[in-house]
């Protein structure tokens, strides 16, 4: 059979190829059948339920036609908002045993925890036939990116990728601009944040202590799939992890799947064929404070070919010069990115509306009414309907998050060009590379 170049691979066939790869796996299991809720109601269990996660369950919950059926943390110490709302709704440490317990009167569940832990989480919730609303990063590698969009798609679930950004008006108003030819063809992009990878402990290395576990924590179940190490106030949970390779993906891990969005959804890219980067300040168990990333992707409609993606964190920014048309004075924002086009070029203010250059530009354009989307509430209407154009599948959030991790396999090796072959799940010409697209699961917690 003709096997298609891979700098030619479009984005349908590169999904499609995710699909079908999962529906031919021995580990793909049948479908679960699902009742119809009572009463038309979306019974809905929140995994994670602080933070971040209050975040998610109050906005779902906030759905008339949701009902909380239970409420499941590790840290029994922060239920707090959740079950003053929900005082009813059962509490669990352990998600199996809500699942065990409650399987059957629930229909879906959010899953807002260290990144480390995400497809461990998912990929069960998703092998009963649940609905799954998944933080950014979808997943901690490159594997289990790619094992989710397979688990989704066998499954047939609702799902959708914690990117709220994706639904606001000011990013679809810049995807509609890009794809309008506004700009023109697209020859690169230029995404940045602020955020260091070392997050807000200073540390080199693990402390050489340990603290007694509050009786509050499971810590057996917040290390999960990682190895074990002890316990340390205040340098892991509840928030801390995101700096520690074992558990988040630093700066990169963190914004990546927000930032790169925009480009994402207005170029219809699809997989780098080539990544290379450098950093500074990486240790064998820290992210780095500051990186830069190098991709090169094949060419789409609304690209040249190739075109390229930069990433910059922990105050990197691209060259002003690459902005000439940008009104003196004027500098990037925070976080964002440039679009380079042969006719202008965009900025786009991380959750800012976009700035086109020269205005001019905007003078024969006649801006659409793009109407407002509620991310939660959007996903959770499409559960309900069974409707999956309601909202945006693993299938999109499996290659962007991929592309994430392919950056920080290239931030482990910096100066290493690496070679990707989507549709095989290779990097071709590193051994050592390859091996990172994985990781070792601890013994009791493998997802297969």
């Amino acid at each position: 059979m003709h096997q298609q170049h891979p700098s030619r691979v479009t984005r349908r066939t590169f999904i499609k190829s995710i699909a079908l790869a999962g529906a031919t796996l021995p580990w793909a299991m049948p479908r679960l059948a699902r009742a119809a809720s009572p009463n038309g109601m979306l019974r809905f269990a929140g995994i994670g339920v602080n933070g971040m996660g209050w975040s998610d369950v109050s906005s779902i919950g906030s759905h008339p036609k949701v009902s909380m059926a239970a409420l499941c943390d590790i840290d029994s110490a922060r239920f707090g908002e959740a079950a003053k709302r929900w005082p009813d709704a059962p509490r669990f440490q352990d998600f199996r045993d809500m699942f065990d317990k409650m399987g059957k009167d629930i229909d879906a569940v959010n899953v807002t925890i260290p990144d480390h832990m995400h497809a461990y989480v998912a990929l069960h919730a998703m092998r009963l036939g649940k609905h799954v609303y998944c933080q950014k990063p979808l997943t901690h590698t490159l594997w289990e990116a790619r094992k989710m969009a397979q688990v989704a798609a066998e499954q047939k679930v609702i799902t959708r990728m914690g990117n709220q950004i994706h639904s606001q008006i000011e990013y679809r108003m810049a995807v509609r601009m890009i794809k309008d030819g506004l700009i023109g063809k697209v020859s690169q992009v230029h995404s940045w944040v602020g955020a260091s990878g070392k997050g807000f402990v200073a540390l080199e290395a693990p402390p050489q202590k340990s603290d007694p576990v509050p009786d509050t924590i499971n810590w057996d179940h917040w290390i999960g799939v990682a190895p074990m190490r002890p316990y340390v106030n205040g340098i892991y949970h509840p928030f801390n992890w995101r700096a520690w390779k074992d558990f988040g993906g630093g700066g990169l891990g963190d914004f990546g799947c927000h930032i790169f969005d925009p480009p994402f959804s207005a170029l219809d890219l699809t997989a780098p064929k080539t990544i290379v980067a450098e950093q500074e300040g990486m240790t064998e168990q820290r992210w780095p404070g500051t990186s830069k990333v190098s991709y090169v992707f094949p060419g789409t409609p609304f690209t040249t070919d190739p075109v390229e993606l930069y990433w910059y964190d922990g105050g990197r920014q691209p060259d002003r010069a690459l902005a000439p048309q940008m009104p003196a004075g004027q500098n990037f924002p925070g976080a964002g990115s440039l679009f380079i086009g042969d006719k202008g070029i965009m900025v786009l203010p991380h959750v800012g509306g976009p700035r086109v250059f020269p205005q001019d530009l905007l003078s024969s354009w006649a801006k659409p009414d793009l109407g407002s989307r509620h991310h939660w509430h959007g996903w959770v209407d499409a559960c309900l309907s069974n409707d999956t154009t309601l909202t945006d599948q693993f299938a999109y959030a499996g290659p962007l998050t991929e592309t994430v991790n392919l950056g920080l396999i290239a931030v482990t090796l910096p100066g290493e060009k690496l070679e990707w072959d989507a549709p095989n799940m290779k990097i071709t010409n590193n051994e050592k590379a390859q091996t990172l697209t994985t990781r070792e699961y601890r013994k009791g917690w493998e997802i297969s």
